[in-house]
Order: C-alpha cells, then sequence, then structure tokens
C-alpha cells in the first residue's frame, strides 16, 4: 500500500508544470548575461569559458518549451514577447560585434571637435568584450530559428538583427 501510494506521488511530481515562472527563468538568464558585461574585468577570457555559452542554451530551451506549451495559432508567449519587444536580438548582436581587438572595442572612434576647431580631449576608450561572443550569437540565433516552429523570420524584430549579424 506504502509503494504504491510513494509510486503515484513520484509520478505525479514527475509530469507537473515546471514551478519557476518562466518568464522570470528567462529574463534572469538574459540580466546574467549583460551583467557579465556590466562587472567583467577579464576581458580578455573568451566568451566560450564563460557562463553566457549556457545561459543563451537556456534561453533558447525556455523559448522552444514555452512555444509548445502554446496552442496552435495563439498569440507569442510571454517570453517571446520579452525577447521582441526588448529588442534582445538586437543587443545580442551588439554585443557580438563589439570584441576585443574590433575599432569599436578598442576605443578608436573619431575625437569631437570643438567650435574654434581644435581637438577635446580624448575620449575613454569603449569597453571590450569577450573573445568569440560573436560566435555565441550566432549559435543563438541558429538554435533559435532552427528550433522554433513559428516562423520567426517574418518578424522585423528577428529579421533586421539577423540581416545585420551576417
Amino acid at each position: 500500500m506504502f509503494s504504491k501510494l510513494s509510486g503515484m506521488l513520484l509520478n505525479a511530481l514527475e509530469t507537473r508544470e515546471p514551478t519557476a515562472d518562466l518568464l522570470d527563468s528567462f529574463i534572469d538568464h538574459w540580466r546574467s548575461i549583460t551583467n557579465y558585461y556590466i562587472q567583467t574585468t577579464d576581458d580578455s577570457r573568451p566568451a566560450s569559458q564563460t557562463d553566457i555559452p549556457w545561459r543563451l542554451r537556456q534561453m533558447t530551451d525556455i523559448l522552444v518549451y514555452e512555444e509548445k506549451q502554446q496552442v496552435t495559432g495563439s498569440e507569442p508567449g510571454r517570453c517571446l514577447e520579452f525577447l521582441l519587444q526588448n529588442r534582445l536580438l538586437e543587443t545580442l548582436c551588439t554585443l557580438g560585434k563589439a570584441q576585443v581587438g574590433s575599432p569599436a572595442a578598442a576605443g578608436s572612434r573619431p575625437e569631437p571637435e570643438t567650435e574654434a576647431g581644435s581637438h577635446a580631449l580624448p575620449l575613454p576608450p569603449l569597453p571590450q568584450y569577450p573573445p568569440g561572443m560573436s560566435q555565441q550569437v550566432l549559435l543563438f540565433f541558429s538554435r533559435l530559428l532552427s528550433q522554433m516552429q513559428k516562423p520567426l523570420l517574418q518578424l522585423v524584430p528577428v529579421r533586421t538583427p539577423v540581416q545585420v549579424s551576417r
């Protein structure tokens, strides 16, 4: 009797929906990626040696799971809506382009001219980002577009960053 009850309880626990809110989890992964850029002091460490690839995979997995839970033809899920409304794909493209060694990351930007035509003090260098981030961004886009059933390339917030990242 007890083993039968235990088995039923275990089965019920295994089949229930995830307890964590998908949107909260999705946002947490995104914030962890952006916090890496804010807090890191080691800009020479390759992106592949950070938790960024894992976080991006988790974000893809959440979007795919959310889509599978949606009714066919329904509105996009909350996580996809967040991704689109907050322009996460555009931000990822920017992060992928601003790597160590790129002119933008190295701080080579034109000096502003003053009214008299003399140059102002040089601007501080722009932040430098981990090498290999562009590969991580491309992997994210590739996984997202291949695993999602919804035709995402029809959406301007997806199509534009994809065209730019090529």
